[in-house]
């Protein structure tokens, strides 16, 4: 019996067991029961054969298909997948920028800071404001334009980071600004004096020249002015009948931080500005302590003037103006012939009448406002015919003069030098004495009559400038 050519089809569809039983029986090999109708059973198996084709037909079309769910699940896993590796490199680029953008922010705040600090030290900077300027007044006081610190910085020539440590208040710190050291007053009590050192003087210079000595003076204020001295304090009160002598006490020290700001942020400068120019110009008294082998300078009082500073005298100056001007307007009220001058913390108030003591209290009520404090040992009223003295110069008559009890003493202290006379060692031992000899020429040179004989010293005068008058 031949083979059947459709062998590889119909197992295909019957299934190998059921192709061999099929072909079995065909060949003779199998041979069922007797009483079986063989054709019957080939018929019925076929049949069943048939079905179980078609069955596995569907069985392996649904195979087919499970095999599609099965790819998509791997497309979706992978899908998933990439998805989830596209978040975390967003995520990843995310965080990069938001830490890029920190930086940046960072940065910004810190170059902010740098131009307009935010923080000057406890109790200062409350009024840091860099915005509030008036830059039409600056122009008008043909002001330097300062809006921020590498402005200050670029001005004076130093960098920005410099000005902001300068300008850092501390009540204890590790380094003083200042030299500080005492020298004794002619009545024995000391006198603390604040040098500032080299860099800090650099700042002061800036500040004093460049902005302080274009403001214009009131002429009542003669000292720490170009062209002025005592005598320009004293002539304006020659021959009048009545002197008022007012001496301030702590001149410099009255003048504190708060008003030293107001006082630049008056002249158009930003309140921001003005905070650092006058912690340039003001510090604190110092007192130098010795802690666990470490030194430190801790406050003693509050910022104020310094007496050594290099703007102290005109920013005291300046600062004064407005009592000057206050004290100007009461004498005038009273007596339109009074005179007024200031030389520092000296003041002297002159009239021809109409005073009374209700000037007085009004006088001592505009000190007091204006935040300054007499010193009463030393304020004197001057009468008539009575000896006025104002700066050491003595104002009664119409020419200045040099007080006889000064004369006096000069005179002694020339006759003691003639009598110890030494060429070799006069230059070294008598330069005190040519100083208060050309004090006497300056004032009233037709008083160097009364010193007695000079020429011994072997000084020229001719040179000198010729009396006041």
């Amino acid at each position: 019996m031949k083979i059947d050519k459709d062998w590889k089809i119909k197992i295909a569809k019957l299934g190998k067991e059921h192709f061999e039983r099929i072909e079995m029986l065909r060949l003779g090999f199998w041979k069922p029961e007797e009483n079986i109708d063989t054709a019957k059973e080939q018929k019925n198996l076929n049949e069943l054969y048939q079905k179980v084709s078609k069955h596995n037909q569907k069985v392996n079309e649904i195979n087919k298909e499970l095999e599609k769910v099965n790819i998509i699940e791997k497309q979706i896993s992978e899908v998933r997948a990439l998805r989830i590796k596209r978040s975390q490199n967003s995520r990843a680029l995310r965080k990069k920028q938001k830490l890029k953008d920190k930086s940046l922010q960072l940065q910004k705040y810190a170059d902010l800071k740098n131009e307009y600090p935010l923080y000057v030290g406890k109790g200062i900077s409350s009024g840091l404001n860099f915005k509030n300027h008036n830059t039409n007044k600056l122009k008008k006081n043909k002001l330097p334009i300062i809006h921020k610190v590498t402005d200050l910085a670029n001005e004076v020539g130093v960098k920005g980071g410099f000005i902001r440590w300068l300008c850092f208040h501390k009540e204890v710190a590790n380094f003083d600004h200042y030299e500080r050291f005492k020298i004794k007053k002619r009545n024995g009590n000391l006198r603390e004096i604040s040098s500032p050192k080299r860099y800090l003087r650099k700042m002061q210079s800036w500040i004093k020249e460049n902005i302080l000595e274009a403001l214009d003076l009131n002429e009542s204020a003669t000292a720490y002015r170009k062209g002025s001295n005592i005598c320009q304090n004293a002539i304006p009160h020659l021959a009048q009948h009545i002197i008022v002598k007012i001496d301030l006490k702590d001149f410099f020290f009255s003048v504190s931080f708060s008003r030293v700001r107001g006082f630049f942020h008056s002249l158009g400068y930003s309140s921001g500005i003005a905070t650092l120019f006058a912690l340039i110009c003001t510090d604190c008294q110092r007192e130098k302590i010795e802690y666990r082998g470490k030194t430190y300078f801790v406050a003693q009082t509050g910022r104020r003037l310094q007496q050594g500073a290099i703007t102290s005298p005109l920013l005291s100056n300046l600062i004064a103006q407005k009592l000057d001007s206050r004290i100007i307007g009461a004498s005038r009220a009273i007596d339109k012939t009074a005179k007024y001058t200031r030389y520092a913390d000296d003041l002297a108030i002159s009239f021809n009448k109409n005073f009374s003591d209700k000037f007085l209290r009004t006088i001592r009520q505009i000190i007091d406002d204006e935040n300054f404090v007499i010193n009463p040992s030393k304020f004197k009223i001057m009468r008539g015919e009575r000896q006025k003295v104002i700066t050491g110069i003595r104002c009664n008559g119409k020419k200045l003069q040099v007080p006889k009890k000064y004369l006096r003493n000069l005179r002694a202290e020339i006759h003691n030098a003639k009598l110890q006379f030494n060429e070799k060692q006069k230059i070294a031992n008598y330069s005190s004495i040519e100083g208060k000899i050309r004090h006497v020429i300056n004032i009233n040179k037709a008083q160097i009559k009364k010193l007695g004989d000079i020429n011994f010293l072997g000084l020229n005068f001719k040179q000198n400038a010729s009396p006041r008058s």
